[in-house]
């Protein structure tokens, strides 16, 4: 299977309104994206669910695995369940390595961040 680039999750880009994303037994690997927030996922107002699957050596100014923001903190969502998110680094001194959350709630049950 063809791994994508970079997942960029707007709602605006969706006229029904919100969204969800969910995604069981993903790889996503080595996407650099130094001018962009979140190197494999950015997540703005909307909801993402990891089943099973890996981020890992992802690099972005903020979240450099994954950067989820909503408008306040019930608007977007992020589920890791059994994944691992990994090597993954972020350029800004605030950024989160593996994942930076703003205004939004996070889940992570039995996964792994490093």
């Amino acid at each position: 299977m063809a791994l994508p680039t970079i997942f960029m999750l707007r709602k605006e880009a969706n006229k029904l309104g919100e969204f969800s994303c969910y995604l069981f037994h993903w790889a996503i690997a080595l996407f650099p994206s130094i001018d962009e927030n979140g190197g494999a996922f950015h997540i703005k107002e909307g909801n993402l669910t990891l089943r099973h699957s890996e981020v890992v050596e992802n690099q972005g100014k903020n979240g450099g695995g994954i950067y989820i923001e909503g408008h306040n903190a019930t608007s977007s969502s992020l589920t890791v369940e059994g994944s691992t998110i990994s090597r993954n680094s972020a350029l800004e001194s605030n950024g989160g390595g593996g994942v930076q959350i703003f205004q939004a709630t996070g889940n992570f049950i039995d996964s792994e961040i490093s």
